[in-house]
């Protein structure tokens, strides 16, 4: 055989053997989040089983959801007002400077709610340095929406506690 096709072959090896060790460990990968249009990088543990993947924002339809890679996203445990409401396009915009179209943003499927929410996926989002669940209430722009606190992985993460879970 020629050096060419011993050396894919050992590279598919080396990359057979690395996902055969993260599924059989079910270690979640460190995902490392860069957004060219900002000076951020992040490191970023994935955690439960849920889904979690890095994908662009292309749209903030209000202040807890946005759609990305193509996928209405809810923000676990986050409520903010309608956009009609008192804040509500605050919230909105809020999150928008957070999370800009065209930006790459980590979803984190809440373990607990995969069944989504009014078609909606359910998680917890990270923008850049930031996780916007947190942000938006950290702002007074939402809340923490208690009676999903017994049913979300994230509620014993140190942000929803400080807020109320």
């Amino acid at each position: 055989m020629n050096t060419l096709v011993i050396g894919i072959i050992l590279v598919i090896g080396i990359l057979t053997a690395g996902i055969v060790y993260a599924i059989y460990t079910e270690e979640k990968p460190v995902i490392n989040i860069r957004n060219d249009q900002s000076e951020f990088h992040v490191d970023y543990a994935c955690s439960g089983t849920a889904v979690c993947y890095v994908g662009e924002v292309t749209e903030v339809i209000d202040g807890d959801t946005l759609r990305i890679r193509g996928t209405p996203v809810r923000l676990a445990l986050t409520s903010a007002p309608e956009l009609s409401e008192e804040n509500g396009i605050k919230a909105r915009d809020f999150v928008a400077k957070l999370c800009p179209l065209g930006s790459n943003a980590l979803v984190d499927e809440d373990d607990k709610q995969t069944s989504g929410s009014h078609g909606r996926m359910v998680a917890k989002i990270v923008c850049g340095t930031n996780i916007v669940n947190s942000r938006l209430v950290e702002e007074g722009l939402g809340e923490i929406d208690k009676k999903f606190c017994s049913i979300s992985e994230f509620a014993s993460e140190d942000w929803a506690k400080k807020f109320g879970c």
